[in-house]
């Protein structure tokens, strides 16, 4: 009687631990039975770069902008931008480092491309990686966000000094794959690097860093050694800056209307200097 009691309690409480464990991690029970959603998104490319940009020019970088939370800040966000004095820098891109979506419904996608046009008629080139909301949020582990944007989530822009390296983390991780695949190219490209991704390589709180210690550790080794100068993330809405070795890490806020502050950055390079001067833009 009582070995069948211990065992029932047993059962109870095991199962209680893994539902705690499901709940609490930050992807919930997807990180655990949808492991490879990742190499399913991430497939390596090339972007050709823009041949008119010359050797001075501005990078615009935004995040978590959670469309249908926050439809009208997009707009906001193309106005101001639309004004905002870039000097001689010539407008290239506008980096969008994930969770476009808050529920991951296609709509929120379809408006987000109305928004990519828009910018786009400014001028920039707009390109974009995942966010944890893009690749849960309902359900579909990203493919509602691969069928309207229709491209990969990991790829490099290289221009003759620098090369700009945006990297899926949406599951929390890059996984086996995708590490090697950008270590193997960093190593091969002599250019200064620029790594965007929604994820830090590194955050001192648990809710906020990529789930396991050894990748960000090896990714802040890569990053030292293979001559990146920035690596820009989100997820957190918060603006905050460290500097790893050699790099500087740059957390970039959310334009949503909701936040305390409205954020986004600008990085100005000059080719020619090999040069880098980040605008961190309250608005």
């Amino acid at each position: 009687m009582f070995s069948k009691l211990f065992l029932s309690i047993s059962k109870i409480a095991f199962a209680s631990i893994l539902f705690c464990l499901f709940v609490s991690c930050q992807n919930g029970i997807d990180a655990f039975t949808n492991t490879d959603t990742i190499d399913e998104r991430a497939k390596f490319c090339d972007v050709k770069p823009r041949a008119d940009i010359g050797e001075k020019y501005a990078i615009v970088v935004i995040t978590d902008i959670h469309l249908e939370r926050g439809n009208s800040d997009m707009e906001d966000f193309v106005s101001f931008i639309d004004s905002y004095e870039f000097g001689s820098a010539k407008k290239a891109y506008c980096i969008v480092m994930g969770d476009i979506a808050n529920g991951g419904k296609v709509s929120e996608y379809e408006k987000y491309l109305e928004f990519r046009t828009e910018l786009e008629a400014q001028g920039w080139q707009v390109f974009c990686t995942v966010g944890n909301h893009d690749t849960y949020a309902s359900g579909d582990y990203g493919r509602n966000y691969m069928k309207v944007i229709d491209f990969s989530t990991f790829f490099r822009i290289k221009l003759p000094e620098t090369s700009l390296y945006v990297v899926d983390t949406g599951d929390g991780t890059l996984g086996t794959k995708q590490f090697n695949r950008l270590e193997k190219e960093m190593k091969a490209d002599g250019n200064k690097k620029l790594v965007f991704s929604h994820y830090a390589p590194y955050s001192d709180d648990v809710h906020y860093s990529l789930l396991n210690d050894t990748e960000s550790a090896k990714l802040l080794s890569l990053y030292s050694k293979e001559n990146v100068a920035f690596v820009f993330s989100g997820h957190t809405h918060i603006h905050n800056e460290k500097t790893f070795g050699k790099f500087r890490s740059v957390s970039v806020g959310s334009i949503l209307h909701d936040e305390e502050v409205r954020n986004f950055a600008i990085l100005f390079v000059d080719e020619k200097a090999k040069s880098f001067n980040c605008v961190s833009v309250d608005f």
